[in-house]
């Protein structure tokens, strides 16, 4: 059907053709139908802009009468038009008429509009229909077709189609000042006056103006001081939002604060819709009428806390207000005095906040001036100026208070690393050069091995945390040895990096360090690294939270072959001895505990998968024949193995034991395996 339809339009093409004379009769062509098409083509995302204009062709064959009509507020273009132009007004014809019976249109829009339409009238001598995408369904994730199909009125057939446009207008960015008790400002004069480091809120109203339906996608806000020439122009404030276009009352307001400096300012924003497919990028700015003139706050700048010294031998004190960046301070605007004495002061220094100051003395205080008077006094010469141009007062004799060191103390556990230094832990940073400078850094220490003194061979601060000190001994540190360490600091050179002793510290035992090779609590979930392995009928194996020895979680089993089983990820070294621990709850109501009951030699049973076997352990029970098991609270187990080669990613599988004909209810918890590194 569709390819007699396209012979038809063919041939009356040709017919049209054919038919050139003037004076000859027309014969309505023997076949209808009903087409047309636009800029758009198929799509069915049909926008438009003002001042832009968009093609609508007819191309119906056997209409008999045929009209477009457009609203009041566009207009017919005469072609050809030139491309890229901004303005087509010149290229208006018949302003006003708002029907053209000519087969092909331009159509100018001059005013937005979500529902401009666009509507195709024609009349024919046969009814017929035309299929037109209609709009993009989401959830089928497919176009939805429109039909359009002629109605007999008054004997004519009659297809009348609106084309609904989404017309955006043209940016027209506005801008209201609001104060933080969201007063909006309307000064009379045009000048508004603020004092430094008041705040004002800027609020764009582009997106929300009545009867605009521009639809920004980003907003500037912009400060900006106010100067003769456009070079000495001064951004004081400058941020920029981006949002969807329904977005935009959640994004279109921001906070300036006047704290840069003194002056005149406008305020202005730059409002843009991005650019897309159908649509050109647009951009359009706004400045206020309003002009912001900030005024110098009418407090005295002044010192505002109590000058201290600092652990590094500074002076430090803050001001009231920012200041401006002086390159050099001169020091003999400043004095520094110890009982009335001035001290020689090498430079002063104004931090990155602006705000704090640093006077360095070429000989620093020490801690027994603390008993002394000291004092700072600024005779108000030094050029220190605020950024809204306040000159820093003068000042006698303010109080400076001197650091005396406090001694620093060992936290937490005495530990050994996985290289065999000792780690001694402290609440604040040591200086590391008071530790190489020591004639000998291990004075105050004293360490024993399993009773008897052991030497130092080195003493060093941790590089990634300053607050551990490292001691190196003489010898290899083993997990069954027994090591104290204790500290008096009468000898010690070694101090803080705030100048602080080391504190004393009784004999600690350190913790050894253990190479494991899986340490595990059950706190994750079941099926995630351990997994139920080949289980019985009716057993169970979960992680539960009705016991458990450390954190929330263990794992519950019970009878009739219960099995659990790790990751396969586990390594073990030919001939090395691995220690494996861990923690047994037996529930005493769910197991009757007897000659009978130990008969059957209950145990947990391990499997490491050695090859030879000799890496399937079975910790019993009955520890001591004849003495029953601990029930009803938790016991730590301990057992070792020895594979006889090289194991590579292997699992471990435990099963309490025996598989059959034994009632029980057991919990297991903290499992740990260690490499087991002994001195004896």
């Amino acid at each position: 059907m569709k390819t007699i339809k396209q012979i038809f339009k063919v041939l009356a093409i040709l017919l049209l053709v054919i038919s050139c004379d003037a004076n000859e009769y027309d014969t309505p062509p023997s076949f209808t139908d009903l087409a047309f098409t636009t800029t758009f083509g198929s799509s069915t995302l049909r926008e438009g802009e003002v001042n832009r204009y968009i093609s609508f062709m007819d191309m119906s064959a056997g209409a008999t009468y045929h009209e477009w009509r457009i609203p009041k507020t566009a207009f017919f273009l005469k072609g050809p038009i030139p491309n890229n132009l901004d303005n087509h007004d010149a290229f208006i014809i018949n302003p006003g008429d708002t029907v053209s019976t000519d087969k092909t249109v331009h159509v100018l829009f001059k005013k937005g509009d979500s529902n401009t339409v666009i509507e195709l009238y024609n009349e024919f001598a046969d009814s017929t229909w035309f299929v037109i995408p209609s709009y993009w369904d989401v959830d089928l994730k497919e176009i939805i077709n429109d039909t359009i199909r002629t109605e007999n009125i008054d004997g004519k057939w009659v297809a009348s189609y609106p084309v609904v446009l989404d017309v955006y207008d043209t940016l027209a960015p506005d801008l209201q000042l609001i104060d933080m008790a969201e007063n909006v400002l309307t000064p009379a004069n045009d000048t508004l006056v603020v004092k430094f480091e008041d705040e004002l809120i800027i609020k764009d109203l582009t997106g929300i103006i009545p009867d605009n339906n521009a639809r920004p996608t980003s907003t500037t806000f912009r400060v900006k001081t106010i100067e003769e020439n456009e070079e000495d122009v001064v951004n004081a404030f400058n941020s920029k939002k981006t949002y969807l276009p329904e977005d935009f009352e959640a994004n279109n307001t921001d906070t300036v604060t006047f704290n840069k400096s003194i002056g005149f300012f406008n305020v202005e924003i730059v409002s843009q819709r991005e650019r897309t497919e159908t649509l050109r990028g647009q951009t359009a700015t706004y400045v206020s009428p309003i002009v912001i003139k900030v005024e110098p706050l009418e407090e005295e700048l002044s010192l505002k806390n109590q000058a201290k010294e600092t652990a590094t031998d500074e002076i430090q004190f803050s001001v009231t207000s920012k200041l401006q960046t002086v390159e050099n301070i001169p020091a003999t605007s400043f004095d520094v005095k110890v009982d009335g004495v001035s001290q020689t002061i090498s430079r002063v220094e104004l931090a990155a906040n602006q705000t704090l100051l640093t006077v360095v003395l070429d000989t620093p205080l020490e801690p027994a001036d603390a008993a002394k008077t000291v004092t700072l006094s600024y005779d108000g010469t030094g050029g220190l100026i605020s950024l809204d141009e306040r000159m820093l007062q003068a000042f006698t004799d303010e109080p400076i208070e001197v650091y005396v060191p406090t001694p620093i103390n060992q936290v937490g556990e005495i530990t050994e690393s996985s290289d065999d230094f000792i780690l001694i832990e402290f609440d604040e940073g040591i200086d590391a050069a008071t530790v190489t400078s020591a004639s000998n850094a291990a004075d105050g220490f004293s360490v024993t091995l399993n009773g008897n003194s052991f030497a130092i061979q080195n003493v060093s601060v941790d590089v990634a945390n300053p607050k551990i000190l490292k001691l190196e001994m003489v010898d290899k540190l083993y997990q069954d040895d027994v090591i104290t360490v204790a500290y008096t600091h009468t000898a010690g050179e070694i101090k803080s990096l705030g100048g602080g002793s080391l504190s004393d510290f009784a004999a600690t035992t350190i913790q050894p360090y253990f190479e494991y090779v899986l340490n595990d609590s059950f706190e994750g979930a079941l099926g995630t690294y351990w997994v139920e392995g080949a289980s019985g009928t009716g057993a169970t194996v979960a992680f539960s939270t009705e016991q458990a020895a450390t954190g929330s979680q263990s794992v519950k089993m019970t009878n009739d072959k219960p099995r659990l089983e790790s990751g396969a990820n586990l390594t073990y070294d030919n001939g090395a001895t691995y220690v494996f621990t861990y923690k047994r709850y037996i529930v005493g109501s769910n197991v009757t505990l007897d000659a009978n009951t130990e008969a059957k030699q209950p145990g947990d049973k391990f499997w490491f998968d050695s090859s030879s076997g000799a890496t399937a352990v079975t910790p019993r029970w009955y520890e001591t024949p004849g003495v029953a098991p601990v029930v009803d609270t938790w016991v730590e187990v301990m057992s070792e193995f020895t594979p006889d080669t090289d194991l590579f990613n292997k699992k471990v599988r435990m099963q309490p034991v025996p598989t059959s004909d034994f009632d029980f209810t057991v919990y297991y918890d903290d499992f740990k395996i260690y490499k087991k590194d002994t001195r004896n």
